[in-house]
């Protein structure tokens, strides 16, 4: 894996390199993760510092628009940054496809879910975790389809999942 740390280190902007990103270039590209967590668990990193190490493991190809754009959202943009990187180091792209998706994340501007939970209770739903699953199926549907789906038919979406498996007043 030294290799794929020393393409990175050629890759990494000269004001963002990071020893975070660095050490998960070492880990396998497959089995990465499980690796990666065991070696989190040693080392007791900060929640942020694990969270990103493990992110930085879990993508090994080189992601496209939507993926990227998936993975801002989900992550945020230093583990967007680090899953670019690292899938380039590893011979996931070309330098310009690098350059253009370091361009994207550092103009990433998130985009606001169209729904909330109170369009959940409005529907007649008791609130508690079914709401709350209910609510992040309907996001995960939306992030799918690269946060197109309007409010209209994330409702629509909504509307479709509650009536497929009601749930039961309260749960």
């Amino acid at each position: 894996a030294t290799g794929t740390l020393a393409a990175l280190i050629a890759l990494e902007p000269a004001d963002d390199r990071d020893p975070w990103r660095r050490l998960a270039s070492l880990m396998p590209a497959a089995g990465g993760a499980a690796q990666a967590a065991r070696l989190a668990d040693r080392l007791r990193p900060s929640r942020a510092q694990r969270a990103r190490l493990l992110a930085a493991t879990t993508v090994a190809p080189f992601p496209g628009r939507a993926m990227l754009r998936a993975a801002l959202y989900r992550d945020g943009p230093a583990a967007a940054r680090d899953q670019v990187l690292l899938a380039a180091a590893r011979g996931g792209a070309e330098r310009a496809a690098t350059a253009s998706a370091l361009a994207e994340i550092g103009s990433w501007q998130a985009p606001a879910f169209p729904l909330a939970g109170a369009d959940i209770l409005a529907r007649g739903m008791a609130p508690g975790p079914a709401l709350g699953r209910l609510l992040d199926e309907v996001e995960a549907w939306w992030v799918a389809r690269d946060f197109a789906p309007d409010r209209a038919a994330c409702l629509a979406r909504l509307d479709e999942l509650m009536a497929r498996s009601p749930p039961a007043a309260g749960s």
